[in-house]
Parts: C-alpha cells; structure tokens; sequence
C-alpha cells in the first residue's frame, strides 16, 4: 500500500492499528507488515516522490525483509512530535521492520532533470512562472524554481506548464516548455505511456487532467522495487535496463532483451507488474515453497 508520508507522520496510530490488525492472532495474522518511507528518487526517477510504504506478506518474510534499530528509525520519522512534545507518540507502528532492495547493491545512477530531459545542466526550471519579490528580502516570494543539475522536486500538477530557461534569463520568462510525456518521464514513465483522458467538453484536451495523472501516479522505479519484494523476484536488472533506456544514459544498457524505451516494465515472464500483482492467488502456499530470503 503507498500514501503520503504524511499519512504515517502525522496519524501514526492509524499505521500501528493497521499493522496490529494484519500480524496479530486476533485479526488476519499474517507473517509480515512493515512501514517505511521512501523516495522514488533513491531507485533511479529524476524527481523525488517520497511516500509512506506499507508491505505485508501472508505466509513469509517479504524477500528484501531488513531489520533496523526501531527506535532510532522512530525518532527520524516522529523527530517533528519529539521536538513538540519532547517524547514519541504514544501509538505508533514497529518500524524495526523495513524493506531494503538494494541488499548491499551499488545503487541506480542518479538522474539530474537535465539528463532526464536532454537539456543544458546550467538551465533552470520555474513552476510557478515570474514571482514577486519581497520588499524586505529583495528575494522572489515562494520560490517555485530550481537548477536543473540535480534531482528534481517531486513533480505536480501545475508543473504542465513549467518554463525551463538559462541561468541569465529572468525567472519566468524562459520559453522552453514540457510536454506531458516528458513530464511522465521526469516521475518514471516510458514517453508512449497511454496517459488517457475522457473530454468533458467539446475540444478539451484535460492538459491539467493528465498532468494530475502523472502527479498521482506511483513512479514505477520505486513501484518495481516494493512490488518485487512481496513477488520474490529480482528487480534491479531489469531497471536498470529501464532506466538506461528511458533517460538515455551514457552506458552499456543490460541487452536482455526485455526493456526499451516504449515497452513496459516487465517482470515475473511475460506478464505485466499490474497483471502479476492482481491475479488470482491460492488459499495456501504450495507444500514445496520456500521462503524466499
């Protein structure tokens, strides 16, 4: 399950509640139930995405199971309750469970905006177009801008229309703009992803509707890496693959065959990630199966 970090930093009894009723006897008990928060950025996407995790396995520790001084990872994540209260909320989930798919791997290169997109490193990007400035500051107000050598923020709604300029041009008035697959590709998504839209009026074109689609959407980098933790099998070759793929980068991609810019990613066969992880499952575990850690 993926929400917004905010749903765990600010309701952590709702996740101790949810977590309780999944492993303990009294309710489904089930195996495993973990909650963490992780960026799609920290597994290859150009923007960050940061999002709570839930992951529950019914019969066996997930594959990239991990186990962390609980307590530590509990005053980084309630760090804003401590400082107003001077103690960790009353109710919380465990979080000395935790998925890590990397497992001592090198991590997936980081894509800066401009690598994703092909454009000058010393350009900027501003959201929100030309801000005024602050009589006491003599600073923009709002910000709304940022360089393009590095990650970027995670991206919204109102990022379709986004004006890309050089350093030296004033902030909103660059005239480079993004395209809607471009915009996909800077959270995960191949450039033909099927964005579709439904016209609720003559001539529409829901630009805003699809930019809202892409915001919503679980980057498929960090999508891939949960998913293959409760499906047991490996996910980093084939990002890899993808990833090479989609931002075009400068190395010897995996020549698998099984990802290319324009074809979806991939695992478990043939089958599709959303066909896998939704097709029907057995009540029991076969007798010869064996955990997958």
């Amino acid at each position: 399950m993926e929400q917004s970090a905010n749903l765990l930093k600010q309701t952590p009894a709702l996740a101790e509640a949810i977590q309780s009723e999944i492993t303990s006897v009294e309710g489904f008990g089930w195996t495993w139930c973990s909650w963490q928060i992780a960026d799609a950025a920290d597994f290859g996407a150009a923007t960050h995405r940061e999002r709570a995790w839930m992951v529950a396995t019914r019969y066996e520790h997930s594959r990239y199971a991990d186990h962390v001084d609980g307590q530590a990872a509990a005053r980084e994540m309630f760090a804003h309750v401590l400082k107003k209260t001077g103690k960790l909320p009353d109710w919380m989930p465990q979080l000395s469970r935790r998925i890590e798919p990397y497992q001592g791997r090198p991590a997936l290169p980081v894509v800066t905006v401009a690598e994703a997109l092909n454009l000058p490193a010393t350009w900027w990007a501003d959201t929100h177009g030309k801000r005024k400035v602050n009589p006491t500051t003599g600073r923009p107000n709002g910000g709304g801008s940022f360089p393009l050598n590095r990650v970027g923020m995670c991206v919204t709604a109102p990022w379709y229309g986004i004006r890309f300029r050089q350093a030296d041009v004033p902030q909103g008035e660059g005239t480079t703009t993004v395209s809607l697959p471009n915009l996909g590709v800077l959270v995960g998504f191949r450039r033909a992803h099927p964005w579709t839209y439904i016209p609720a009026r003559a001539g529409a074109k829901g630009t805003r509707n699809i930019a809202q689609m892409i915001a919503d959407a679980v980057s498929p980098f960090m999508g891939a890496a949960i998913s293959a933790a409760v499906q047991g099998e490996d996910w980093c070759k084939p990002v890899s693959s993808y990833q090479a793929a989609l931002y075009r980068l400068h190395r010897q991609p995996h020549t698998n065959g099984r990802v290319v810019d324009g074809q979806q990613l991939t695992f478990f066969g043939k089958q599709t990630l959303l066909r896998t992880l939704f097709a029907p499952r057995t009540a029991a575990p076969p007798a010869d199966r064996k955990c997958a850690i």
